[in-house]
């Protein structure tokens, strides 16, 4: 279902979506797709999505943006358990040190729970919500 909405918003661009949120679900398919398990097309994800924040109005990839699809390009090539998780412990770290540092972008906050989620295998509704309280 999350696929389906996301794909929704890309693909009816032109109706007034805002530009952030286009941004964010260039951003979002790709770590869909590696949820999934579809690593055969996470490159080209992460290639359209390149593009695509190349084309849009910011002209270079920022911090947020780069760090992310720098993740997950390296995510199929790790095969062993221990390797996966020192990454996802590293780009969890950037994403808090940006939060930190006051960098607001939509799904920031929901990328860092997905994270912490996929290190302690919690629900990431729980760790959402237990940062809400």
């Amino acid at each position: 279902d999350s696929l389906r909405q996301i794909l929704a918003i890309i693909e009816h661009r032109k109706v007034g979506v805002r530009k952030d949120i286009l941004v964010f679900a260039h951003l979002l398919l790709p770590v869909l797709h590696y949820e999934l398990g579809n690593n055969d097309i996470i490159h080209g994800l992460i290639r359209d999505a390149n593009r695509y924040l190349q084309k849009s109005e910011q002209q270079q990839l920022r911090t947020f943006e780069d760090t992310l699809l720098r993740f997950l390009r390296k995510q199929p090539t790790i095969t062993k358990a221990a390797a996966r998780k020192t990454a996802r412990e590293a780009m969890k770290k950037e994403i808090d040190t940006l939060i930190r540092a006051g960098v607001i972008k939509p799904g920031l906050h929901e990328l860092s729970c997905w994270l912490e989620s996929k290190l302690t295998r919690r629900r990431m509704v729980d760790i959402c919500r237990d940062r809400m309280r």
